[in-house]
């Protein structure tokens, strides 16, 4: 026998602005689409009845409920696996560089909230934000960094004319060429004894395939010594990017882990009505954490 059912969105879970979510079970709010209360109004309504699976709830999502923690190695048998990075060692101040694509449009607007970003935290410093791919390349040859940046297109993969994975920068003028980095330039050089945190803001830059990880992701963990990576499942929107990294990168200079830093910087988007937080994913330890002066 088939049976009706309705789909909705419940609004009642939503994360206040500091990330704590009002309830942890479905159906325990008064407000929540599934409360019992409500189920048995609709039956007596002649309603059409919500399911779980037809309601959707940040509840339902463990990307909004949980602190996540993806390896960011994959080991073949028969190998040893890298050692694990569970702290970025940064001195006094914590070391930052950025790479940035000159020609995304809130490419300028972008460098000064980084500025600002630095200013607020009390503790970090940028020691160079660029744009050219060659200049990009030689400052990552400082062995002391502590948490790179990259924000810029990606290219590649399954689903573009060009498999070969690719970062794309930008000099500026914006209208100067775009020159392409690959995982192969990421993975050569000095490697880095803080062990340094990267973020690859950009569309799609650890969702090159469906079944390993991305090269840039494996070149800087296993070939410079990076404790892991943060980078987007699919394309995003340029003011998200912004404001994902922001949020995020604020948490985790105060000291907060990364997979915190990662909840609290989802459901603090949740808050604003916006999902699209679950896009990025942390490949690291999720009890990541920054530490100044071995502390």
């Amino acid at each position: 026998k088939n049976v009706r059912v309705a789909h909705d969105v419940c609004l009642a879970a939503l994360p206040s602005k500091d990330g704590s979510l009002p309830a942890q079970q479905c159906g325990s709010l008064p407000a929540c689409l599934l409360h019992a209360s409500r189920i048995e109004k609709r039956q007596q309504s002649g309603e059409p009845p919500l399911l779980r699976d037809t309601v959707v709830c940040p509840l339902h999502f463990w990307g909004f409920k949980h602190i996540i923690e993806i390896p960011p190695q994959q080991v073949r048998a028969g190998k040893d696996a890298f050692p694990q990075r569970d702290k970025v060692v940064a001195g006094a101040t914590v070391q930052m560089v950025a790479g940035l694509n000159a020609a995304l449009p809130s490419a300028s607007q972008h460098a000064t909230e980084l500025d600002a970003l630095a200013r607020s935290s009390g503790t970090a410093a940028w020691k160079s934000k660029l744009y050219h791919r060659d200049q990009i390349r030689g400052a990552l040859n400082d062995p002391d960094l502590d948490f790179i940046y990259f924000y810029c297109h990606a290219r590649g993969g399954r689903n573009e004319p060009v498999k070969l994975p690719v970062l794309e920068f930008r000099d500026q003028p914006p209208g100067s060429t775009a020159l392409t980095m690959k995982s192969a330039d990421l993975g050569t050089g000095t490697m880095w004894s803080h062990h340094p945190l990267l973020f690859l803001n950009g569309c799609g830059t650890a969702g090159f395939s469906t079944d390993a990880l991305s090269p840039f992701i494996t070149a800087a963990v296993q070939d410079r010594g990076a404790a892991g990576a943060i980078g987007t499942e699919i394309p995003v929107w340029e003011y998200l990017a912004g404001d994902f990294s922001l949020r995020f990168a604020a948490s985790f200079l105060k000291g907060v882990p990364a997979g915190e830093a990662m909840l609290l910087t989802r459901r603090a988007l949740l808050a604003e009505y916006n999902p699209l937080g679950l896009i990025y994913t942390l490949y690291a330890v999720a009890g990541l954490t920054l530490t100044r002066n071995g502390a």
